[in-house]
């Protein structure tokens, strides 16, 4: 990937799987409902994205995309557009 996409969308990328790695780390305290919100803010975050991140990479077998608007729907679903980057 790193040498067909530009460096950015490289970046966000490791940022998706970081976020979806975080979040199934924790994903056993939040499933039984012992994680407790805002003591760990990369699991906050993690937990706010891992719907949009989902939707992103859900994609359907006869749907297509160009480069340009998975970008656009990376960058969405990270909070970049909606001003929630971190």
């Amino acid at each position: 990937m790193d040498r067909v996409v530009p460096d950015e969308h490289v970046v966000r990328a490791r940022e998706a799987r970081r976020a979806l790695a975080t979040y199934e780390r924790a994903h056993d305290l939040i499933s039984i409902g012992a994680y407790v919100e805002g003591s760990d803010p990369e699991i906050d975050r993690a937990r706010r994205l891992r719907g949009p991140l989902r939707a992103f990479v859900s994609q359907g077998r006869d749907e297509a995309c160009t480069l340009a608007e998975s970008q656009a729907a990376l960058a969405n679903a990270l909070g970049e557009i909606r001003g929630e980057a971190a």
